[in-house]
């Protein structure tokens, strides 16, 4: 088995049947961003699962309503080799001119979302970097 650190190799009973199968419902809900304020990139994210799959619907802070950014499937990661349970994914929301590369973790219940922003529309705009804060909705 090849590896490139110590963290990669498996413990003897962290391989077998069911390894390299995450549970992502750590993430399964509605959350809202934590800013009460006008200026967020990300409003809301809904995450469901569907046939096992992770899928992420973001909602954009435009005014008056928020901006629909449509589903994507996710890669779920866990903390170490050998664990099952869901702890960050990263998706990709490509608009065209814009692509956007999501990495998110929950960490003391709050879904953190860092986001970069990658313009491909030659308009000169700097590319960005966010993170922004969410918590869970109970509707």
């Amino acid at each position: 088995m090849r590896y490139t650190s110590a963290t990669d190799v498996p413990e003897a009973d962290g391989v077998g049947e069911g390894a390299g199968r995450v549970d992502a419902s750590p993430f399964v809900g509605t959350w809202v961003n934590t800013n009460e304020g006008q200026r967020k990139r990300i409003a809301a994210v809904t995450m469901r699962l569907r046939d096992g799959a992770l899928v992420v619907d973001a909602r954009g802070g435009c005014e008056p309503e928020l901006c629909e950014w449509g589903e994507v499937v996710a890669e779920v990661f866990a903390s170490d080799v050998g664990s099952h349970t869901a702890m960050s994914f990263q998706a990709v929301y490509d608009f065209g001119f814009l692509e956007s590369y999501l990495q998110a973790n929950v960490k003391h219940g709050t879904l953190v979302i860092a986001t970069c922003n990658k313009f491909k529309d030659g308009s000169g705009r700097s590319n960005y970097y966010t993170r922004e804060f969410f918590y869970q909705s109970e509707e």
